[in-house]
This record gives structure tokens, sequence and C-alpha cells, in this order.
């Protein structure tokens, strides 16, 4: 991150996920004996390796109101195969876009997420029993309030 862009934080980040690690899922049942329930139940996912990319920004406005801003873009991992109406993995751009004010020792936080996952289409032979091919469409809207308390203190930041 750097702050010598006209009194802007601007962070950057990239990461490489080694999600080839998670191929699959066990389920062990331990009550098994006169039920049609397997004694082991397994879960495929076979994921890829993916990456993800976040930028973001804060800037304060005055010395009790700060605001941010921000975008990450994450790269699917799951192959059509393990894609499920439980799993409904592709990739996502994210935007997110938020603000603090202090009040005293206190410190109140609203901010707003919306991921826009690109629709994905799934057509396995292998997934025609589990009824999970079709087309996923994902729209996230996530709302968020945080109050962060400095107790024993007159203000947040311990002036």
């Amino acid at each position: 991150s750097n702050s010598a862009f006209h009194k802007t934080t601007i962070a950057f980040d990239f990461l490489f996920q080694n999600y080839r690690r998670f191929k699959d899922i066990p389920l062990n049942f331990s009550k098994t004996q006169g039920t049609a329930t397997p004694a082991e139940l397994r879960f495929n996912f076979n994921f890829q390796n993916t990456y993800f990319l976040r930028l973001g920004a804060e800037r304060a406005l005055t010395d009790k109101t700060t605001v941010r801003a921000g975008y990450y873009y994450d790269k699917r991992a799951a192959p059509d195969a393990s894609v499920t109406p439980f799993f409904p993995d592709n990739s996502k751009h994210v935007l997110t876009f938020g603000a603090s004010r202090k009040m005293g020792n206190k410190e109140f936080t609203l901010f707003y997420q919306g991921a826009f996952q690109d629709d994905r289409t799934t057509n396995v032979a292998a997934n025609n029993n589990a009824f999970s091919n079709g087309t996923y469409k994902v729209f996230i809207h996530l709302l968020g309030f945080g109050l962060r308390l400095n107790k024993g203190a007159k203000t947040i930041d311990n002036e």
C-alpha cells in the first residue's frame, strides 16, 4: 500500500490459492446398520488453483470521517462437474464502499458490498443424476454496520 497519492492510501494485493489440494471431502456415517446409508460418501470437487486480485483506497475527509472503496476479482476454481446449487462457483467481480465516523470513544462504520458473479451454464453427463446441470446466476448484496468502542478512553484514538 502507499499513501503518497493526494492523502489517499491505495493498496493492491495479489493472492495465489492452492485449491488443487482440495480434491474431495469424505463424509463418514457411524450408524449405517439397517439403513441404505453407505459407511462413507465422498464429495469430489477437483478444484483448480486460482488467483485473486484486490485493489482498495481509503481517504480521511476530516479528522473524524474516513471513506473507503475497493474492487476485487476472484477467478473461479471449480470445474463444471463441481458446480451445484450448494456451490455455484464462478469468477466474481466485487465492489465495496464504506465510511467510518469517530464520535468520542466510538467509531461507527457502514459498508456495502456488491458481488457480480458471471453467469455459468453447466451440462456435465455425470451430473444428470444429481440434477445440478443448468444455468447459475448469482448477485450478492451485503450491507454491514460496525461499532468500535475504546472503553476507558475519551476518544477512539486515546488522545
